[in-house]
């Protein structure tokens, strides 16, 4: 990430630098967001010149570049929108199964060890 944003400080004025750089090292926040704008900053502003969060009369959208269409220039905005999965985290059970786990092991004298509980992803195979 310091690679892409050392390379898009050269052309991306400065406000708009710092208020990303401040979105990215925020604490206690969701970064995702953050980081796919600048991956998507970094990239497009490898090739085509970018505005970042240019002022529109609709709002300010993370992308605003034109191309080229033959003889015609066609302006093309965007806005960086990432999903998160942390509703579908919270109406997980795992973490309370694995405290009652860890729980009923400790009333029966089992401290510091002995199992360990984990759930992982398996492709089935043709089998």
């Amino acid at each position: 990430m310091q690679q892409m944003l050392d390379t898009i400080a050269s052309w991306m004025p400065e406000g708009p630098l710092t208020e990303l750089l401040g979105r990215l090292n925020a604490t206690g926040t969701n970064r995702l967001p953050q980081m796919w704008e600048l991956a998507w900053l970094y990239a497009l502003g490898s090739v085509v010149r970018v505005e970042h969060e240019r002022p529109l009369p609709n709002g300010k959208p993370d992308l605003w570049f034109t191309i080229s269409d033959g003889n015609k220039l066609t302006p093309v905005v965007g806005d960086i929108t990432c999903l998160s999965d942390i509703s579908l985290h919270a109406a997980n059970p795992f973490e309370k199964l694995s405290n009652a786990v860890h729980e009923q092991a400790r009333k029966a004298g089992m401290q510091g060890g002995g199992f360990h509980v984990s759930a992982s992803h398996l492709e089935p195979g043709p089998g």
